[in-house]
């Protein structure tokens, strides 16, 4: 049996929409992710319905930004190749950022400032 386009989503779906599909990709993508880790260690804090809703909130609204960004970049930009250089070269700055964030962060006096 070749599972292919119409027949992977079916399976994977068990007949269910494309919707179904999409929160069941996004869960099975997040397992054991450090989010996940940081939520259950902050569960006996804040409450475990709270932890829940937030982090569930939290992860569709930054999926939903990250397509809404990718087709209004892909609609701007029409060659890929520009598409591939800007996409690098936002990996460069965040990482960058996040990098100096870092050096900062262990250079200081206070755990919990952050001055990038």
């Amino acid at each position: 049996m070749v599972l292919t386009g119409k027949k992977l989503q079916n399976f994977c779906c068990c007949g269910a929409s494309k919707g179904v599909l999409f929160v069941m990709m996004l869960v099975a993508g997040e397992m054991c992710d450090k989010t996940q880790i940081i939520a259950v260690t902050m569960a006996p804090n804040y409450g475990f319905q709270s932890i829940v809703i937030g982090g569930i909130f939290a992860q569709f609204f930054s999926v939903g930004l990250a397509i809404f960004c990718a087709q209004a970049l892909g609609h701007c930009i029409h060659n890929r190749f520009a598409l591939d250089i800007l996409a690098g070269l936002m990996f460069l700055i965040f990482g960058l950022y996040e990098l100096i964030g870092e050096l900062i962060m262990e250079n200081s006096s206070t755990w919990a400032e952050r001055k990038v």
